[in-house]
């Protein structure tokens, strides 16, 4: 076999990278993508672009929601159910090392990619109604988010957790409409925010946000409606990268269908960039795929030495 698995396949990846651009109770793809969605966010408020922690609070938080999420990925099915769950330990050990937030949301983006439209962010069907946001609003969320939304509701007083104040802009200036429909979605565990999906469409969701949005005083802006699958190169590259090199872990402690399982994860990581690449450059699609069928096949014979050169 070819000598050169590891080092052909980070060669080829950089060159793909400036080859291509590709396309790329709730169900547990869309339950996932908001758990995750919001770790993100509550980690970027924890540790900033050097790594150093901001809140402890946080961070917990953070690793909180990426527990919930691993237990949600566990139920998954389909092609790409292993590259969702292989990003997502990609991206619990960037947290663990306290990787800069903006490598995270590389990953977040990559993550998104594999859950495709299953896992996209339920956009409303129709005009959005602030009477009825307020409605339900002051039935479900104002006796601990307050009238105001100040965070002084009448029950917030007997909370071990403060309700943040959600509908001063000041007081929280980090929300976006898609962390509040995420946090809507899923709830906050550990505290009283529960989960919604399972009793508010997204529709009515959506009201609410939008009632928020006029207590702050300035625009909802929705995300925007795109294919969830899109996916620029150089994001994938990091991730495919930590897929193999998880590979050569297991392989290193013996566990060698681990280690074979997660190559191959790292090969269905690449293979969105596969097609749009193939009719620019043909030879490198041939030989990553070549390459990665050399590195398989060395962790398989646990020739660790020919799978890292």
């Amino acid at each position: 076999m070819n000598c050169r698995s590891m080092r052909g396949i980070r060669v080829s990846i950089l060159s793909l990278i400036a080859a291509t651009t590709v396309a790329a109770q709730e169900n547990p793809a869309k339950r996932l993508s908001s758990i995750v969605g919001v770790a993100v966010e509550e980690y970027a408020k924890a540790v900033d672009e050097h790594g150093k922690l901001i809140s402890k609070d946080e961070f917990d938080e953070t690793y909180g929601f990426l527990s919930d999420a691993k237990q949600v990925a566990a139920r998954l099915n389909g092609y790409e159910a292993p590259t969702t769950r292989g990003i997502l330990d990609s991206i619990t050990k960037a947290v663990a090392l306290r990787k800069p937030p903006s490598a995270v949301r590389d990953l977040h983006r990559l993550f998104a990619a594999s859950l495709g439209t299953a896992g996209a962010i339920d956009l409303p069907k129709g005009p959005l109604d602030t009477a009825a946001g307020h409605r339900l609003y002051s039935s479900a969320c104002s006796s601990c988010h307050g009238a105001t939304g100040a965070g002084d509701g009448p029950a917030a007083h007997t909370l071990s957790t403060a309700p943040p104040g959600i509908g001063v802009k000041h007081l929280t200036p980090e929300l976006t409409p898609t962390l509040a429909y995420n946090v809507i979605s899923v709830g906050v565990r550990g505290t009283a925010m529960p989960a919604m999906a399972s009793s508010l469409t997204p529709q009515q969701r959506w009201n609410i946000i939008n009632y928020l949005y006029s207590l702050r005083g300035e625009p909802m802006i929705l995300p925007a409606s795109r294919d969830a699958t899109a996916m620029v190169g150089d994001t994938a590259s990091p991730v495919i990268l930590a897929l193999l090199d998880s590979a050569l872990d297991f392989a290193r402690k013996g566990k060698t269908a681990e280690a074979g399982d997660r190559a191959f994860d790292a090969y269905i990581a690449f293979e969105p960039l596969e097609t749009p690449a193939r009719a620019k450059k043909p030879g490198l699609i041939a030989t990553m795929e070549r390459h990665f069928a050399d590195f398989k096949g060395a962790v398989k014979q646990k020739d660790l030495t020919r799978a890292k050169s």
